[in-house]
């Protein structure tokens, strides 16, 4: 029963998130908060991290078998923590943190009449993101894996990760209809999550 709660509790963090940030509720949110729009991004960051630590603490106090552990192999975990915290580092570096975060949507609220700003202005293909569309994910993908788990946690992290694919294919959908043909390029010329080619863009 335990293992069926930590999905069903990330399961549901992750439909909340997704709903949230999709096109149709973003549309109508900003038809029904008018200039107030401008906050929605940063609010909807600050309650994804509110939503985050009820099944994050659920995950943490539930006592279940050791899985695996890099007992022995302390070398290799941190390789791989420090080149998961590369990946997330470079890919802030490249975009615009301030927008990410919805600070700089916010700080267009000053006067009646102001309209926030679009989150994607431009499609991105410096650093990083000329060799992988999403290295923030890989890099979180790479974190989470990275860490000497339990079974529950095993099982959390199954769901996370299984959340992050389907995440990414649900943001591709809105860039190409965003970018159109510019972003279906972008995604024969560079590789999703595994850095296995990479071509001029």
């Amino acid at each position: 029963m335990v293992y069926v709660n930590i999905i069903l509790l990330w399961t549901a963090f992750g439909f909340l998130h997704s709903f949230l940030i999709s096109r149709w509720m973003m549309k109508i949110m900003q038809a029904r908060l008018g200039r107030y729009y401008a906050f929605y991004r940063l609010g909807y960051n600050i309650f994804s991290l509110l939503t985050f630590i009820p099944p994050y603490l659920y995950t943490k106090s539930v006592s279940t078998p050791l899985a695996y552990s890099f007992s022995g192999w302390r070398w290799l975990q941190f390789g791989l923590l420090v080149l998961a915290l590369g990946l997330m580092l470079g890919a802030f570096l490249t975009y615009d943190l301030k927008e990410f975060l919805g600070i700089k949507q916010a700080q267009t609220f000053k006067r009646p009449g102001t309209v926030a700003a679009p989150r994607h202005t431009r499609i991105v293909k410096q650093g990083l993101l000329a060799w992988v569309r999403h290295p923030v994910y890989l890099g979180t993908i790479i974190f989470l894996w990275s860490m000497d788990s339990t079974w529950a946690e095993v099982v959390a992290k199954g769901v996370m990760t299984l959340y992050i694919l389907v995440g990414i294919r649900l943001e591709e959908q809105k860039l190409v209809a965003e970018f159109g043909e510019e972003y279906r390029r972008y995604q024969q010329e560079v590789p999703m999550l595994l850095p296995w080619r990479r071509n001029k863009v």
